[in-house]
């Protein structure tokens, strides 16, 4: 901490460089450090004279280390996400965002049209309690490793048009009572090539029809919802072309009533790319829909081995 005005040599005051300490009127507020490791060499001096004190000696280096890195057409550091979102704009290109620290944000953050963001959690997890909102096809937001969404009243991620994105060692943590990644529109593209969405009692994500939905790696989702609006206009899953090793906790097949659900989603393709092993990385849930009685999938139905759903002898529908 710098006290009476002082300025340490290797830092920049107002500017201009400062060769010695200055204790006639420099405001501290002032003070940036562009170089802070000559004054972290002469308290790492001084603390070593105390050999019991040194649990009390000030880290410059990691105070100053800046809360989000932006590397692309626009570079910085930055003291929070909001701050980096505005640096960015509309300059488009594709970025990486490394954070050092936890965020929490007050406003949601839109990933503007042509621009695709990537973030990565610097060392170890970071968590990140703010929504974002895609909302342009043309744009995309990718959360890396050690990226851990925290949903609050409102998903971590709102997608009305665009591509996200999870790869290995990210995580949505969805509220109890509502979705983690919320997905509104049939443009949306979402791919989990790893990471994982759970916490919510009621659905961690709810794919409306025709969306297109890609699950690989080791991606872990706790409850699933796919969504018909009629006999043609489903949503299905994807199985990515490295495969799939991950699981889905419990699928749920939606429409307007439970009954609807039932019939127009039966024979229907709803994993693509599978086979005996995927299926049995999925434990079926309901049919459900609107404030009708959920029905279960099983025994009644089953899904194959191509990834059709398809119902069990004697079952009347």
């Amino acid at each position: 901490m710098l006290t009476n005005n002082y300025a340490f040599t290797g830092t920049t005051v107002n500017n201009a460089a400062r060769t010695s300490a200055n204790a006639n009127g420099i405001d501290g507020a002032d003070i940036v450090f562009t170089n802070v490791a000559a004054p972290q060499t002469i308290l790492d001096n001084i603390f070593a004279r105390f050999p019991n004190n040194q649990a009390h000696k000030p880290n410059l280096i990691s105070l100053f280390t800046p809360a989000v890195s932006v590397s692309g057409p626009i570079n910085g550091n930055f003291n929070n996400l909001a701050e980096a979102f505005n640096a960015i704009g509309t300059t488009q290109g594709t970025y990486t965002m490394t954070l050092s620290a936890n965020q929490t944000e007050t406003a949601p953050l839109a990933v503007p049209a042509g621009v695709n963001i990537t973030l990565i959690g610097e060392g170890s997890p970071r968590e990140i309690r703010s929504p974002f909102i895609l909302n342009n096809t043309t744009s995309s937001l990718t959360f890396g490793e050690n990226i851990s969404g925290i949903s609050g009243i409102n998903a971590a991620v709102i997608i009305m048009a665009g591509t996200f994105r999870m790869l290995d060692g990210s995580k949505i943590v969805s509220p109890a009572n509502s979705q983690g990644l919320m997905v509104i529109s049939e443009t949306a593209t979402i791919e989990m090539l790893g990471g994982e969405i759970s916490g919510s009692t009621t659905a961690d994500v709810i794919i409306p029809g025709n969306s297109l939905f890609t699950i690989s790696g080791n991606a872990k989702i706790g409850k699933l919802r796919l969504s018909a609006t009629n006999a043609t206009d489903f949503s299905s899953i994807t199985i990515g072309t490295n495969g799939w090793t991950g699981e889905i906790n419990e699928l749920e097949l939606n429409a307007t009533t439970a009954t609807n659900a039932f019939i127009w989603f039966n024979n229907k393709q709803i994993i693509i790319g599978a086979n005996q092993t995927i299926i049995d990385q999925i434990t079926l849930g309901n049919f459900v829909g609107g404030t009708t009685t959920p029905m279960p999938i099983s025994p009644a139905f089953f899904i194959n081995a191509t990834g059709h759903l398809t119902a069990a002898a004697g079952t009347d529908i």
